[in-house]
């Protein structure tokens, strides 16, 4: 198998196949989570592996992923309760906590970005995109501050060019982009596959721009994590664990579920190619670690381009203590 990934890895799959010979809880015990991501895509299989085998209920837990679109909603809706938790990009979270928001960032599915900028077929350089309108959802999202950082790093003043709202999500920029709606835009590397048949193409990808982009935090806030109970929080994330660390180590059923998710085809080119990228550049996390390290490079771009008024306490702000609970229920 492609980029079979690290040894920490193949430990927690140790550690998973340890506790198979759990049986799930019977129905009435299940405690209900309601988890806010955004819609699935070429990756879907990797966050609903634990509930299409069964790790969550296994784990005591009945799992409901609430489809959102955006970070910013997703914050809301976490915000406002009707979900549990929810994996967005940091950037919205730590502008929340600014405004009061007692956000918590207890883990992470897939810490690292999946992105390319992708230009009409008609832009030949970098140098061709100034004066030109690039697409995203809105300033200070994740397609936004992708394309600037790429934009700087080839010499081109991010202050030369227009962003123009192409929907909130990587097809929706994708669609203007091969209409020639717009010059360029950041998305998922899954589309570097068919981008000639879409008449596009990439220029360059997070893995080469910028390494430590964030993609997806687990969050909730101190007062959900509370009512929840630290047993059941546990038992969420192992449950996902478990999930992720099938899925790492189980290609072709993976890229079947996705394919069930999206309702395409498995061999759609796509899938294949987005769940090498995953692995190669290690942007799943089986064992759900925190990345530190990758918020705080958002938050610097953020405070150094004036999206953030001042720094976080990050302190207060991340959590481990549930995902160590939850290690220690797999190992028994």
């Amino acid at each position: 198998m492609k980029g079979l990934h690290t040894k920490l890895a193949v430990a927690l799959l140790t550690l998973g196949m340890s506790a198979a010979g759990m049986q799930a809880a019977p129905a009435e015990t299940l405690v209900k989570w309601r988890e806010g991501i955004v819609p699935f895509k070429g990756d879907a299989g990797f966050f609903y592996m634990a509930k299409e085998k069964g790790f969550f209920r296994k784990h005591g837990i009945d799992l409901e992923f609430v489809q959102i679109p955006g970070n910013v909603k997703l914050v809301r809706a976490l915000l406002a309760g009707t979900v549990d938790a929810i994996e967005a990009s940091p950037g919205a979270m730590l502008k929340a906590i600014l405004h009061g928001a007692d956000i918590q960032f207890i883990g992470s599915t897939l810490p690292g970005l999946t992105y390319a900028f992708y230009v009409r077929k008609d832009i030949n350089g970098w140098q061709d995109l100034k004066g030109k309108v690039i697409g995203a959802s809105s300033p200070g999202s994740v397609a936004d501050i992708f394309s600037r950082v790429s934009l700087k790093n080839h010499g081109v003043d991010p202050k030369s060019i227009t962003i123009s709202n192409a929907g909130g999500s990587s097809g929706a920029y994708i669609k203007s982009l091969s209409q020639g709606s717009i010059a360029a835009a950041s998305a998922s590397t899954e589309f570097i596959p068919v981008s000639k048949k879409l008449g596009i193409k990439p220029l360059t990808t997070v893995a080469k721009e910028a390494p430590l982009y964030p993609r997806l935090i687990v969050a909730s806030t101190s007062k959900i994590l509370k009512a929840k109970g630290k047993e059941t929080v546990a038992r969420f994330m192992a449950g996902y664990m478990e999930g992720l660390q099938y899925a790492v180590t189980h290609r072709q059923e993976t890229i079947d579920l996705t394919a069930k998710l999206v309702h395409k085809p498995a061999t759609d080119p796509t899938f294949g190619f987005l769940y090498d990228e995953i692995l190669e550049e290690k942007d799943a996390s089986p064992s759900m670690i925190v990345p530190r390290d990758r918020i705080e490079w958002l938050e610097k771009y953020m405070l150094e381009n004036k999206l953030l008024k001042q720094k976080v306490d990050l302190d207060k702000h991340i959590d481990a203590s549930y995902r160590e609970e939850a290690i220690k229920m797999l190992k028994k």
